[in-house]
């Protein structure tokens, strides 16, 4: 199984000349791995409605896009809170001694959506190994690559 990470910072407005801005202090790097502890917590607090694993891969419309080479991010429908609360879990997994809640840890995470959910398939496949579905997602979201060629600008 490959572990994981997920990175948390404080975010912080700060004024500027034009208006105001995000700075990020604080930024700390935490393993990040599903384990049976953080699927029991997961339930024992409402984020999840069972501590089976399957629970967390029940995708809208995974099957039908689990054979598609090219996946497209904005077909797989999931639900935001969803993908959070794993990636939650993982934390949990990671540093089962932390004292960060639910709450705490959304106000230090600040990854995109599309790395949210790089994360979330990562740590739900890694559970069962690689498959069709978590290659074409990848392929898909590779920004470094066009046509299966590296762009001029990343050349």
């Amino acid at each position: 199984m490959k572990i994981q990470k997920v990175t948390l910072k404080d975010a912080v407005t700060q004024e500027t000349s034009d208006g105001f801005e995000i700075i990020y202090k604080n930024e700390k790097t935490f393993p990040c791995f599903i384990t049976n502890y953080a699927l029991k917590r997961g339930r024992e607090t409402g984020l999840i409605e069972s501590s089976l694993l399957s629970d967390l891969v029940r995708l809208q419309g995974i099957e039908r896009l689990s054979t598609n080479k090219n996946v497209n991010p904005n077909d797989v429908d999931i639900d935001e809170n969803k993908i959070l609360a794993t990636i939650y879990l993982g934390f949990l997994g990671g540093n089962p001694n932390t004292n960060y809640s639910f709450d705490d840890f959304l106000e230090r995470y600040h990854d995109t959506y599309e790395s949210s959910l790089n994360l979330y398939f990562n740590l739900i496949t890694s559970q069962f190994g690689k498959n069709k579905f978590v290659e074409g997602f990848e392929k898909s979201t590779d920004r470094s690559r066009k046509n299966g060629k590296k762009s001029e600008s990343q050349k």
